[in-house]
């Protein structure tokens, strides 16, 4: 591919990009190649634009995060922040990156600042509050995650789209409201929710090669809709549907998946099911084994114990999710 000249040009570069970031996904171990094949492609276009070049350096920074060489991505992204002549949209998507990464080192506060200058250079971009929402997320502060969240999804232009932004937005703003300390809202707050997650969903292709591309997508809304049964008092459903998509996302998905077993955990151990909310941590410390980045080590002595007991109760499992996500 980086021999063929025809992928010498900015927009096939801008698509091979997609697919690294598809890759972070699906098969990580697959993307840095691929974006190491990007870097090397940059190289023979004629005069890139600083936006494209910044756009190249961040995606392989995305791929060294994603496989848990932070360091390395830190210093991608540090050669991204200066290239000359980029847009502030580049700027802040270069400096959005940099505190995602900042959050899986454990540099909360820096990585609030990142992302704030993010915001500031490009208000506008939803991706970028999209991001914000989830570090807002990470640092315990639920009512201003779901403040960005609410603020996306009342955005015309991304109602009803299937790509990172509208989904990530549904899933932390179902995330937040589904923590014991998350932000008490009203009926028609849930029904927004509700509204975004069935507009996503009636977007996703139905057959082809399309619906396969679009399953993680539909599994983390399956996700995201069961945290807002379980919240309007249907958790019966919401366990179903959150097994149904907890399952779904282990064979492909670990980082998702992960984040569905922690809830599904919860669920169990807030509907009596005691003995099955332990048997979940077992899946969920497999489920680590397969991640490059991990909880706080604290967050996971505590998993390893509640592994060996016989039974997890809601408080317990409610404290030990809000310790594995967090990084505050």
């Amino acid at each position: 591919m980086v021999y063929l000249e025809h992928y010498w040009v900015a927009d096939a570069l801008k698509e091979i990009l997609k697919r690294v970031e598809a890759l972070n996904h699906e098969d990580a171990a697959q993307s840095v190649p691929a974006a190491e094949a990007a870097l090397q492609i940059l190289k023979r276009i004629h005069n890139p634009h600083p936006d494209l070049q910044s756009l190249t350096l961040a995606v392989y920074a995305s791929a060294l995060r994603y496989n848990g060489m932070l360091t390395e991505a830190i210093e991608t992204l540090n050669r991204a922040e200066v290239i000359e002549g980029t847009t502030r949209s580049g700027q802040g998507d270069v400096l959005a990156r940099k505190a995602v990464t900042l959050v899986c080192l454990d540099q909360l506060e820096v990585a609030l600042e990142s992302i704030n200058r993010a915001v500031s250079l490009c208000s506008g971009e939803a991706p970028i509050r999209a991001a914000r929402s989830w570090i807002r997320m990470i640092a315990g502060d639920f009512e201003g995650t779901l403040q960005d969240c609410l603020e996306i999804l009342q955005d015309p232009r991304i109602m009803g789209r299937t790509d990172y932004t509208a989904l990530s937005a549904i899933v932390n703003a179902a995330n937040v409201l589904s923590y014991e300390a998350g932000p008490k809202v009203e009926l028609p707050i849930l029904d927004r929710i509700r509204d975004a997650i069935a507009q996503s969903r009636q977007a996703l292709p139905t057959e082809g090669s399309g619906y396969y591309r679009g399953q993680r997508s539909r599994l983390l809304l399956s996700r995201a809709e069961a945290l807002i049964l379980a919240r309007t008092d249907d958790p019966e459903r919401a366990l179903s549907i959150l097994r149904r998509a907890a399952l779904g996302l282990q064979k492909k998905y670990p980082d998702d998946a992960l984040d569905a077993s922690i809830d599904l955990m919860c669920l169990l151990a807030k509907n009596g099911e005691h003995a099955l909310a332990a048997a979940e941590t077992r899946t969920i410390l497999e489920l680590i084994d397969r991640i490059p980045v991990k909880p706080p080590p604290l967050a996971l002595a505590i998993l390893k114990a509640s592994a060996k007991r016989s039974s997890l109760n809601a408080m317990a499992a409610a404290e030990l999710r809000v310790r594995l996500r967090s990084r505050a």
